[in-house]
Order: structure tokens, then sequence, then C-alpha cells
């Protein structure tokens, strides 16, 4: 039942996001956000901004979202999903934007996919800090950022050494996601042949066992086509 409210609840701010006016967004929203450093890996240190729930504050722990930007892995920042959060937080959930690690140099979506899976283990670390409840953490992604928590989802995550806390969302919901990359050129160049494309498309390990979700997709996007939300083994 909690479940099944979560996914009504973010199906119905995805409605908002496209109206940009079914739900009413306070003014107040930019300035209750904070900042937090979530992890710190080569020197570089990776932001979460965290958008409370407006209104009144039961007590009671509420659901959670973390939101990744898109930008072919190769650009964007946390800033790109300020917009989708407020709607989320007016909808009275704990709405996280997240920064990481974008692709140059000796960096690939490898490292990008460490750090989405670094951000759901250090908001469940933190579930009490924040009122959130644990188990209610969904991933909302665009195009790249769409595929890095549809990975979280559905490849094996190693431990990070600390504790068993999860670092998968329990729903999802993607917008215009790169779900099948096992032979896209773009995402092959930028493994840098550290790994197989494969090995890396969440396609190709989606099963019954992953969380529930909802994608979104457009019928003239040439560059996540909506074939790519389809049928899965």
């Amino acid at each position: 039942m909690m479940r099944a409210k979560l996914v009504f609840l973010l199906i119905l701010s995805l409605a908002g996001i496209l109206t940009a006016q079914t739900v009413p967004v306070s003014n107040d929203a930019a300035q209750l956000t904070r900042s937090y450093v979530y992890r710190e890996v080569g020197g570089q240190k990776l932001n979460a901004y965290v958008f409370p729930p407006q209104g009144e504050n039961p007590g009671k722990p509420t659901a959670a979202v973390l939101l990744f930007h898109g930008g072919g892995w190769v650009a964007g920042s946390a800033e790109w999903t300020a917009k989708e959060a407020k709607r989320f937080a007016a909808l009275g959930l704990t709405a996280v934007t997240i920064d990481y690690r974008l692709s140059e140099g000796k960096i690939t979506p490898i490292e990008a996919l460490d750090d989405t899976r670094a951000a759901f283990r250090w908001l469940r670390r933190h579930a009490a800090e924040f009122n959130i409840d644990p188990k209610r953490v969904a991933g909302y992604g665009v195009s790249a950022g769409g595929h890095l928590v549809a990975a979280a989802a559905t490849l094996e995550a190693p431990g990070d050494g600390i504790d068993d806390t999860s670092s998968k969302p329990d729903l999802l919901l993607l917008w215009s996601p790169a779900l099948d990359v096992a032979a896209d050129g773009w995402f092959v160049r930028l493994l840098q042949g550290r790994a197989s494309a494969a090995d890396y498309s969440p396609m190709e390990h989606a099963g019954a066992s992953t969380p529930p979700t909802c994608i979104v997709n457009g019928d003239k996007d040439t560059l996540t086509p909506a074939i790519q939300g389809g049928t899965v083994p």
C-alpha cells in the first residue's frame, strides 16, 4: 500500500511537471534548500541538495526521491532538476538533487554509477536526520540520469565496506532514459574500454526483481527513443 502511494505521488508530480500549473510551488522553497557533501572522492566534493517537504510536518517519516540530471554523462548539474525537486517537495516528499562525476579524463559512467549508489546509501544512512522512511526512497532520472537510476536498480552492486545499507531505489521514475546502451557508440566510447557496455545496460539486467518503474518517452525522441522502454527479459 505504501509503495502504491509513492507511485501515485510520483506520477502526480510528473503531471505537475508537464502542466507547470497543477502543483503550486512555494516561493520560499529555494530558501529552505540545504546542500550537503554526500561523498568526497579523488579530492572532489559531490553535493546533494535537500528540498524538505512543504506544508505542515506531522512528524511521520516521509517518502523521498533522489533526482539525477541528464547531459549525456558529460554535462549538467544538480541545478538542472531543481524545478522538479520543488514540485516533489510541494507534494510532501523529501526531494534531493544530486551532483555526480561527469565523464572527463579518466572518469567514465562507471564512476557516475558509483556516485549514484553512494547517494542512495548516504540518504538512507541519514534517514533519521531528514525524517524519511529508508524503505521508500525513489529515483528520478532524466536521460543519462535515467540510465544511472535504472542501473543502480538492476545491476548487482558491490558493498562499500561500511554496512549493508541498500544502494538501490525502491521505485523508478524515468524521463527519456538511456536504458539500452549495450550497442550505443557514445556510451561505448565513454567507457574507454574498461568494461563491456552490456554489463552497464539496464535492459540487459531488468527482470522480475526490478522495482516498480514509470517510464516517459517522447515519440519523436531520437536520442533516447521510446523503443528503449520496451519489453524487458
